[in-house]
């Protein structure tokens, strides 16, 4: 069953007032030795009337050409996140993480939803999160509960040492960004059972989560991998084929609708009308945004992920374009299309036509690149690196 509508109120700087006039002397943000209260950010409220559906935050990504997008969201896309009981508790008593850059949608689930919610959100001073930062601050300040990419949690399970764990102390860890390990899952569950892990899956475009799943032991024997789980507040999934509705259980375009939906891309219609459509769904059009991932609905409407319809990968949350890398890389001199007679269509964009031999009969020579032989990476020298940004 999807998660229960969150209330009013609907605005991001309503919703921390009416935490200030509800707890004022509690702790709101924490970094270094700073304490600020609620009854502090509640001290200059805005002057300026807008509604719900108002521009809030601008969130920027890649996207499919691979040039960053701003995503410019409204209010309720990020209030209709913090219900009060939603996917996870940001409330009075829990303290959350915030290391996000403030350029990425993670920034609004750390900061707006304990300041939302009546937590406490704790400020990272390092640019880099490292196993030491993670466990001091979780015995500086009482942190309990942290965001972090699919990666940066492999990383921190692998890290996670037993004279000092890094991880001891969390009660709740959302992660998401790319698919889980169900090793490092396992291993994860197994080590700290009390602590709730919560898969988020979602796009810039739909404001930090579309779905939530609260993981379970069991989830790592999926064959399909773990699940994408149940919408959010106001928040509906589509499986479409096309602009047509898919067979229930078949696979098919993942396709959000809702509160969550951005307003579209800062400047940029063309990219607007191309990524959010009308679809005619239920006999009335519903906007959508076309997330380009594939997936089906299983018999208790829980999302399940079954890959892309395009080449777009991602790598420690970021969206990897290889179609972009590939034309990048046709633009360096020396370097040509190597399309061959009888395989595929090229997909060459190369100026000047020269640079490929597209229908011409013929191949031109491709010097190969040997492969680098890469040595894994010690502790000491990740350390030293600062990999990976948290």
């Amino acid at each position: 069953m999807p998660h229960p509508l969150p209330a009013a109120p609907r605005l991001i700087h309503e919703a921390v007032a009416h935490q200030a006039r509800l707890r004022p002397s509690a702790i709101a943000l924490a970094h270094r030795d700073e304490r600020v209260d609620y009854a502090t950010l509640d001290a200059a409220p805005p002057s300026a009337y807008v509604d719900s559906a108002a521009a809030a935050t601008v969130f920027f990504t890649s996207g499919s050409t691979g040039v960053p997008k701003g995503v410019l969201s409204p209010h309720h896309a990020t209030t209709r996140l913090f219900p009060g009981r939603g996917f996870a508790d940001f409330g009075p008593g829990r303290v959350v993480l915030q290391a996000a850059p403030v350029s990425w949608d993670a920034f609004s689930l750390e900061l707006w939803g304990p300041l939302t919610s009546g937590g406490t959100c704790v400020i990272a001073d390092a640019d880099y999160l490292l196993p030491a930062d993670l466990a001091d601050l979780v015995v500086a300040t009482g942190l309990d509960t942290a965001w972090l990419t699919s990666s940066l949690f492999n990383f921190l399970v692998d890290e996670d040492d037993p004279d000092r764990p890094c991880l001891a102390g969390l009660r709740q860890v959302i992660t998401g960004g790319e698919r889980l390990s169900p090793t490092h899952v396992e291993r994860f569950l197994t080590r700290y059972p009390d602590c709730a892990l919560i898969n988020g899956y979602g796009p810039a475009e739909s404001c930090v989560f579309a779905t939530t799943h609260r993981v379970s032991a069991a989830d790592c024997d999926r064959p399909g991998g773990i699940p994408l789980g149940v919408p959010v507040p106001e928040t509906t999934v589509h499986i479409l084929d096309g602009d047509q509705v898919a067979a229930p259980g078949a696979v098919g375009e993942i396709c959000l609708a809702g509160a969550g939906l951005a307003l579209g891309y800062v400047g940029d219609a063309d990219a607007t009308a191309a990524a959010f459509t009308l679809v005619p769904l239920g006999g009335a059009p519903v906007r959508v945004y076309r997330t380009g991932d594939l997936g089906f609905l299983d018999s208790a409407g829980v999302l399940h992920f079954r890959g892309r319809t395009d080449f777009q990968v991602k790598i420690a949350g970021h969206r990897i374009e290889p179609g972009e890398i590939e034309s990048a890389a046709r633009r360096i001199p020396g370097i040509f299309c190597g399309w061959r007679p009888g395989t595929a269509a090229c997909r060459c964009t190369t100026s000047p036509p020269s640079a490929c031999t597209r229908g011409t009969g013929t191949t031109r020579s491709v010097r190969s690149i040997p492969p680098v032989r890469r040595r894994p990476w010690s502790t000491a020298t990740r350390r030293a690196s600062g990999w990976p940004k948290g």
